[in-house]
């Protein structure tokens, strides 16, 4: 590299020989032949800014071709040789690789500088060059496969050879035409559709239940049928003949080809093996690669619409398989894979149709994540209720499988028809925690078991949600005063009812006194909070734009100049707190400031 360097700089600093003049220290018969030589082709001098240009080699990447080739051509080589003198068929020889592979790199090194020095190969040429030879040692391999019987003297030594022989092949086809080399993109895809047949013939052997050392030659021969397939629709889509989908959607139709081809063979036995569900998987890759290819010319989905499909494909494969679960954990599997495929095409089709009339913008992406988080917890909630019940684990899975797949759907379903503010998205997911809260303690107040217990936090919490939601629909817009008042005293009247109730009610023997004193502490917050924000609500009162909501209500007159009259402001904060020992906490804060009367 140095070398060259220098050949650079001198190039570029030298005067040509059409410039030269004779000086006392150059003959006018002086020439300069390097310049000359060179100066075609270097380029424009660069600015005093950029990088030291430097010259490249033609044979540089051709000779470090010869010799990885060549290397793994000689160590293989000398590998057979010896397998070909032991007795045992189940002995491996490695004496003479490493000699084999430092004289086979060292000649494919040679070879390459010598054909690299009279015949420049382009950069296509290059990648032409590594996959033809790729491709090669596969099909030489595919064909030992099919027609060297299993068993027959030296097969596995034969079956290499013959991947090496198609290898050769492999290059001597890249290095004559490679003046036709296809751009790198394509021969990527091409090389991209041949592995991936490969994968699908092979999953067609693991499907049917192959055994993959007698049933060698009907691997081999799906395997290259399925290549040849895949490999001549990446030609024509190269060609221009197919239009290949895009990233989006082409992810999209794997997922589907792989999710539905994994659970495909629990249709047709009771108790498939891994090998037919990775086949089932392997294949349905293949069927996506190809479906993909064959309809992205009548159409492709926009980036939300794949999104949507994807949603609604989770949502529905996650209830479809959720509710049979529930209610029953034995039968046959396809029992629930059935339903759950069905439901799970059901909602990639809704979402598919939807994706025109969605539109989201900040506030409802606001509320997708709150809504969607609200699910998690409740199926995470449906799931423990059901643990708690002592039923079978799968049932369990059940639970939480139903929850989040139709708290999913109905969000999806809702959320274009909604129109709320992060305020009101925050009263919302505030409104069903309270609805928790006193759904907890109104159950242990009660003397409910674990199991009450659950469903009564639960099933409060969703009516709270709900309630609170449908109270926004009809014309109530908080503001975000009102919000940090309702949810800010709630929570320091639950802190001071339980602090009352540990002074005045503690009994070691009975906490009901005291569950009842932060139940009302905290109902008592809450009714404050909302009277004090319905006095001074803090905003502009408007609603939103989608015809849902009426306009608020005004405030109530009296009581706003009654608030008025009171002599102080008041403020409620709440921050993060954690104690000595590191355990964390909420720090509440009641503020009082008087006012000044002009």
């Amino acid at each position: 590299m140095s070398i060259t360097f220098l050949v650079t700089l001198l190039a570029l600093s030298t005067p040509s020989h059409a410039d030269a003049t004779p000086t006392d220290a150059q003959p006018a018969d002086f020439h300069a032949p390097a310049p000359v030589l060179v100066q075609s082709d270097l380029p424009d001098p660069p600015d005093q800014a950029a990088d030291p240009t430097f010259m490249e080699y033609p044979m540089g990447p051709l000779a470090t071709f010869g010799a990885i080739y060549g290397g793994y051509l000689g160590a293989t080589g000398a590998w057979l040789m010896g397998e070909a003198t032991e007795a045992s068929e189940d002995a491996h020889t490695t004496q003479g690789v490493l000699p084999g592979g430092f004289i086979g790199s060292s000649a494919g090194l040679g070879t390459g500088l010598l054909i690299g020095a009279f015949k420049p190969i382009t950069a296509d040429g290059y990648a032409l060059l590594y996959t033809d030879t790729a491709a090669g040692f596969y099909y030489g391999d595919a064909i030992g496969r099919a027609f060297i019987p299993v068993g027959a003297p030296g097969d596995r030594e034969r079956i290499r050879a013959a991947g090496m022989a198609g290898s050769m092949a492999g290059i001597a086809t890249a290095i004559v035409t490679q003046g036709q080399a296809a751009p790198l993109r394509n021969q990527l895809n091409f090389t991209l559709a041949t592995g991936v047949g490969w994968v699908t013939g092979h999953g067609i052997g693991n499907a049917a239940g192959w055994d993959r050392t007698a049933d060698r030659s009907r691997y081999a021969a799906v395997e290259g049928i399925s290549s040849a397939g895949l490999g001549g629709l990446a030609l024509l889509s190269n060609r221009g003949v197919l239009e290949a989908p895009t990233p989006a959607s082409g992810a999209l139709m794997v997922g589907d080809g792989i999710w539905f081809g994994t659970w495909s063979p629990f249709l047709f036995a009771d108790d498939p093996t891994p090998e037919q569900s990775l086949g089932g998987a392997q294949i349905g890759l293949g069927y996506a690669y190809a479906a993909g290819l064959a309809t992205a010319s009548f159409g492709q989905p926009s980036n939300k619409s794949v999104a949507l499909q994807a949603a609604g494909l989770s949502a529905g494969s996650a209830l479809g398989a959720g509710v049979p679960l529930s209610l029953s954990s034995t039968g046959p599997m396809r029992a629930f894979v059935a339903p759950m495929m069905a439901t799970g095409v059901a909602g990639q089709i809704l979402g598919g149709l939807v994706a025109p009339h969605y539109d989201l913008g900040t506030e409802d992406a606001l509320l997708l994540t709150a809504l969607e988080s609200w699910t998690t917890w409740q199926a995470v909630g449906w799931g423990a209720y059901a643990r708690s019940t002592n039923v079978q684990p799968s049932q369990a899975i059940g639970y939480t499988l139903t929850t989040a797949g139709a708290g999913t759907l109905a969000t999806l379903a809702l959320l274009p028809a909604l129109d709320v503010t992060p305020e009101g998205t925050t009263m919302i997911v505030s409104g069903g925690g309270w609805g928790t809260w006193f759904g907890a303690w109104g159950s242990q107040i009660a003397g409910g078991d674990p199991n009450t217990t659950w469903i009564a936090s639960l099933a409060a919490g969703d009516g709270a949600l709900l309630a609170t939601g449908a109270a926004e629909a009809m014309g109530w817009q908080p503001t975000w005063r009102q919000t940090a008042l309702i949810n800010g005293l709630g929570i320091l009247g639950a802190a001071g009812g339980g602090l009352l109730g540990t002074v005045a009610l503690y009994d070691p023997n009975n906490w009901t006194p005291i569950s009842a004193s932060v139940m009302a502490g905290s109902g008592a917050g809450l009714i404050t909070g909302a009277v004090l924000g319905a006095a001074h609500p803090g905003g502009s009162g408007q609603t939103a734009s989608k015809g849902l909501r009426t306009p608020a209500t005004p405030s109530n007159g009296r009581l706003a100049t009654a608030w008025k009259r009171v002599p102080f402001h008041a403020s409620v904060q709440a921050t993060p707190w954690s104690s000595e020992e590191g355990d964390p906490g909420l720090w509440l804060q009641l503020d009082l400031t008087e006012k000044r009367h002009r």
